[in-house]
């Protein structure tokens, strides 16, 4: 319990420094529909910021549990798919 504090604040930490490029990347989605490499600079982005994300709270919840890092990585993905749902199920699908 006593790492409950460090791991809220370093996941919240990593969400404000990759917002911005989430945020540069959602931007550019509109252009993206009228040129293809914009659109797949978009994309390839998108996955790499994910990914990044991914990896990032997976390495903070191996090291707040003690466990492998397949396991955080697991728990990490986990955890997206359950906000993406949730966020789904409040706000609907984006047009």
């Amino acid at each position: 319990m006593h790492r409950y504090a460090q791991t809220v604040i370093a996941i919240f930490g990593t969400d404000l420094l990759l917002t911005p490029a989430v945020i540069a990347l959602l931007l550019l989605r509109s252009p993206a529909k009228s040129n293809y490499a914009v659109a797949l600079f978009s994309t390839a982005g998108t996955v790499l910021v994910v990914v990044w994300y991914l990896l990032i709270v997976g390495h903070i919840l191996r090291s707040a549990l003690d466990t492998g890092l397949v396991t955080g990585f697991a728990i990490a993905v986990t955890w997206w798919f359950a906000a993406h749902a949730l966020s789904l199920a409040f706000f609907g699908a984006p047009s």
